[in-house]
């Protein structure tokens, strides 16, 4: 009797520790990153699954729940990402960094290893088709060459040609095929049958990626003033207290906040806020940022992770009587035309007790330096691009995103340029 009660707390201790699948992750010593974050995708939205330090000469990370689609491996320490498929098997890859510093790496896992080569081909043919059917024209269609050529434009002509025995792979390639052709021409889909993929779909559409641009294609064919009923029919086949209707919810708010319809936004918002069914995490997480970050909530504060023009350690304890909050990058085009129209108010709205923010969404030193350096206000950046944790917080999609706060960190505008900053504070 005591031996079986052994063996039952060992088993129920080891439960905990079951994986469905591991992510092995070998990499050379040049590859110098500790940490190894494993997300998993749901609509657009990355789920953080599992963590796991370096142990000798790599990785490995347990999915704990059964799982097929994308994921995306990050390295914090060095803002590396990289893009993964699972077919709930083992994932496993080499990583190595080049003399060039380049990262390079190699899947020894299937579903991996023919995801990249489709992705290869797939990059090739954008490239190089429309080069090579030039080039046959110089050729006699007698000629090795020629032939030779004619082979390999058979090849790119058709990379999804074959079908494989992994579920998400063939569900992906199929659907990403019509909804986003290789040769740019439109997508194969009408919308009725949009409407048929996005209701009739299995899981794996939440884990492709598809979904944004399922949805985003659907709205293309209506106008603002009709927007809104076709949304209401999607969500009314969807069932929007289901599970798949409330994430398409969500997909929503945030597509009408991307493409600033205010309006519909703050529509669909409310009727988030008023279903009485139990909320996903999905729209529970979009609920919450928003409501963080509403005209009127007191702006979470933001911890500097690295700063310049300033000892205060965090947004909330810069002491001013408002404070402007700018998300910016030095590879944003409009950040470098708009940002710089603040500067012959700056020294106006330091008079005043007004103090500029500005929260960069850079990945590389140097080139944040040299940028900030011609800003004179405050200028702080993890160096992780969108991968930013002040993103999450205050629900960034676009650069540049300007918030003003007054002494108390009350949010009282979101204006969309820098004059019209200018202009809220009164200084024009």
């Amino acid at each position: 009797m005591r031996y079986k009660l052994s063996s039952i707390l060992c088993f129920l201790f080891a439960v905990p520790f079951y994986a469905q699948f591991q992510v092995n992750v070998k990499a050379y010593e040049n590859f110098l990153p500790k940490e190894a974050y494993l997300y998993t995708l749901l609509g657009t939205q990355d789920v953080l699954v599992a963590k796991a330090i370096r142990s000798s000469n790599g990785w490995k990370v347990n999915v704990p729940d059964y799982y097929k689609g994308k994921l995306k491996l990050y390295f914090p320490e060095n803002n590396t990402e990289i893009a993964l498929v699972s077919e709930n098997t083992d994932v496993d890859l080499t990583l190595k960094v080049s003399p060039k510093g380049v990262l390079e790496y190699e899947f020894r896992d299937a579903p991996n290893n023919f995801m990249q080569e489709w992705e290869s081909l797939s990059q090739k043919k954008r490239e190089l088709l429309p080069v090579y059917y030039q080039i046959l024209n110089y050729y006699s269609p007698q000629s090795d060459f020629y032939v030779a050529l004619q082979k390999e434009i058979a090849k790119l002509s058709n990379p999804s040609a074959a079908k494989t025995d992994f579920e998400f792979i063939n569900f992906y390639i199929q659907n990403k095929l019509r909804l986003e052709p290789t040769d740019q021409s439109a997508s194969t889909f009408s919308q009725e049958q949009l409407v048929d993929f996005l209701v009739r779909s299995n899981d794996l559409l939440e884990s492709s990626g598809l979904m944004r641009t399922a949805l985003v294609g659907y709205l293309e064919n209506a106008t603002q003033t009709d927007a809104k009923q076709a949304v209401d029919f999607l969500l009314q086949e969807l069932n929007v207290e289901s599970a798949r209707g409330q994430i398409v919810l969500s997909e929503f708010i945030e597509i009408f906040d991307i493409y600033g319809l205010k309006d519909l936004k703050e529509h669909y918002l409310q009727q988030a806020n008023n279903l009485k069914c139990e909320l996903n995490d999905r729209l529970r997480h979009t609920l919450s940022v928003n409501t963080n970050t509403a005209i009127g909530a007191i702006l979470p504060d933001y911890a500097f992770d690295r700063v310049h023009n300033t000892q205060a350690h965090s947004v909330h304890s810069i002491k001013a009587q408002k404070k402007v909050l700018v998300f910016w990058s030095s590879g944003c085009s409009h950040c470098q035309t708009d940002l710089p129209k603040l500067i012959p108010y700056y020294s106006e709205m330091k008079k005043r007790g007004i103090e500029i923010v500005g929260l960069s969404l850079d990945t590389d030193l140097t080139t944040f330096t040299q940028k900030a350096s011609a800003y004179p206000w405050i200028n702080a950046t993890e160096l992780r691009g969108w991968n930013s944790s002040f993103n999450e917080i205050y629900n960034i999609h676009a650069t540049p995103t300007y918030i003003v706060v007054d002494n108390d960190n009350k949010i009282e505008a979101k204006p969309n340029m820098a004059l019209d900053v200018v202009a809220y504070l009164g200084l024009k």
